[in-house]
């Protein structure tokens, strides 16, 4: 079983805020989103500019907007803790689309002539948490054609494939494999720049890896490529089988490998991988089993 730990795919939270409204001037305010740790997490999945907090504040009332320019959907997700206070509405998860400013909340004053105030805290992942996997779709392995890899950790691994990356794949392939898309689709989030790779959590967030987001709202995640190992770009549209990358070592990991999971989110928190079905030469629409080699289909 190869000797490595899953990381988590993108989370992302705001710093908790505290807000007293007694006397609020009027004013809006522009808190950039800060990327943290949520398990073992590769961090700055999208670029720290690219979703906003926008709050436009006053005394009686104060509306909260997520603003998203990057490349995909995200899901949001809100906990509030309100004190003479109330929301506009009882949702607290919610999609925003692609370069859209979302109305998030409003939060009002319950009682006139009293000191108000509230908190929150916010989180998102990238992705909808509406996306809908094509089960009936065979995926390609993420390796030049006819090669023979071997499935070291499968579904429900014993050492790192359960809860949120039960439905995950692990091939052992020497460092400078070529990694080939899996499915087509369009490049959400990479990075490249790590070296490193180690069993303790110093290495934790120094994972390379590529992102692509499906035509039906789901998310491939390959991971642990080498340093400048990762030949596509965020936006970039790719087909099936094509080189997005090379395979390495790098983040929580002991031994060169590439892990791949599609996942969607399940809430601003949390994500959920999906099981798929692959195509090689022993056959298609087969799961792949830990322990058997299979050849990528030609």
């Amino acid at each position: 079983m190869t000797d490595e730990k899953r990381q988590s795919p993108m989370s992302f939270i705001s710093a908790r805020r505290e807000s007293n409204r007694a006397n609020a001037m009027v004013r809006k305010l522009m808190l950039v989103c800060s990327l943290v740790v949520s398990l073992l997490l590769p961090s700055r999945l999208l670029a720290e500019e690219l979703v906003r907090l926008v709050i436009e504040e006053s005394a009686k009332e104060n509306t909260l907007y997520v603003q998203n320019d990057g490349p995909v959907d995200i899901t949001v997700s809100f906990k509030f803790t309100l004190r003479n206070a109330e929301l506009d509405q009882s949702r607290t998860t919610f999609v925003v689309h692609p370069k859209e400013t979302a109305l998030a909340f409003r939060v009002m004053r319950k009682t006139r002539n009293a000191p108000w105030n509230y908190s929150y805290e916010w989180h998102y992942r990238l992705g909808n948490i509406d996306a809908r996997h094509d089960d009936g779709f065979n995926y390609r392995l993420p390796f030049e054609e006819g090669r023979k890899v071997w499935v070291t950790q499968g579904f429900d691994g014993k050492f790192s494939h359960q809860g949120e990356w039960r439905y995950s794949i692990d091939w052992r392939v020497p460092e400078g494999t070529a990694v080939h898309a899996a499915r087509k689709g369009t490049v959400v989030a990479t990075q490249s720049r790590y070296s490193e790779g180690g069993p303790t959590t110093e290495f934790e967030e120094k994972a390379n890896y590529v992102v692509v987001a499906h035509d039906d709202g789901t998310l491939g995640f390959y991971v642990h490529l080498k340093k400048d190992g990762v030949v596509v770009s965020v936006g970039e549209r790719i087909r099936e089988g094509r080189l997005i990358g090379y395979s390495g070592n790098t983040g929580y990991s002991t031994v060169p490998h590439l892990h791949f999971s599609v996942y969607k989110p399940k809430d601003g928190w949390k994500t959920e991988s999906i099981p798929i079905r692959f195509r090689t030469e022993e056959g298609s629409g087969i799961t792949l089993e830990e322990g058997k080699e299979y050849t990528v289909s030609r």
